[in-house]
């Protein structure tokens, strides 16, 4: 990766809120993941994190994608990313959803620069390791 871009993790709402809309913060999130201008940091469980929750038939009827197109989005995003696998014995806990565990793990052991999040509260146990980030900020930041 270009050590001159930033490297982020995104969260799983991140994500599907860049699919279930193509305006806005999230989509253009996205759009710079895409275009190479930030570097996004995966694990094996975060992208089946991903692949879980874009399946679900509730974000399904908004964003539309068939099949192939959830493949083809997912692939591309792991053909975009810095793979990282969490250490063993190295736990996160995050008491008010243990489902982010795994991106707070990503974030760290990825050396990410943002967390990128519409969640913040979610990761305060991690906040002294890593910047946690609202997608709109991080955008502020990107923008100058």
């Amino acid at each position: 990766m270009d050590p001159r871009r930033p490297k982020v993790v995104l969260d799983t709402n991140v994500i599907v809120a860049g699919l279930r809309s193509r305006r806005g913060a999230f989509a253009f999130l996205l759009d710079l993941v895409e275009q190479g201008r930030v570097g996004i940091i995966l694990s094996a469980p975060l992208i089946e994190e991903y692949e879980e929750v874009i399946r679900r038939p509730v974000h399904r009827r908004v964003h539309g994608l068939s099949e192939a197109e959830i493949r083809r989005f997912l692939s591309r995003l792991v053909s975009l990313a810095e793979f990282v696998e969490a250490l063993p014995g190295v736990r996160i806990l995050l008491p008010r959803d243990p489902d982010d565990e795994m991106v707070a793990e990503a974030a760290i052991e990825g050396n990410a620069d943002h967390l990128v999040t519409h969640n913040s509260r979610h990761f305060l146990e991690v906040a002294d390791r890593i910047s946690i980030l609202t997608p709109g900020r991080f955008l502020r930041i990107m923008t100058g």
